[in-house]
């Protein structure tokens, strides 16, 4: 048990109040972020956008998804895929920065306008 109880100390320092407060606060960011930025190439939410229906992470849709996926991935970026059409960033409250997810969503705004993703159509992947 003492890995876990090292494991536990950020957690419990944090609080977990304080931990689901920044967890909304990234997600609302996440979201806004994605409103604002991407909207106009396609991208849409797919998590509910009321805090109490929704967890730690923000699914955005896009009929490209699984292609940016992986093009997210080879510029550092590291979101999930999920089929058909879900790119789920799942920022943790405890390690990453509104400065990180601001520079994901300008990543994948790049993207999107430069069609760098094509390359990776022909990349088949179940989940990322």
């Amino acid at each position: 048990m003492a890995p876990i109880d090292g494991a536990l100390v950020p957690i419990e320092e944090a609080g977990l109040e304080r931990i689901r407060t920044k967890s909304v606060a990234i997600t609302d960011f996440i979201i806004g972020a994605v409103d604002h930025e991407l909207a106009d190439l396609g991208f849409r939410i797919g998590t509910p956008r009321e805090p109490k229906r929704r967890g730690g992470h923000v699914s955005i849709q896009h009929e490209d998804a699984q292609a940016m996926s992986l093009a997210l991935r080879a510029h550092g970026v590291i979101p999930d895929f999920r089929k058909p059409d879900v790119i789920r960033f799942a920022p943790s409250p405890l390690y990453n920065t509104f400065a990180e997810c601001w520079k994901a969503i300008q990543v994948l705004k790049e993207i999107a306008m430069t069609r760098a993703f094509v390359k990776f159509e022909e990349v088949s992947a179940l989940v990322t």
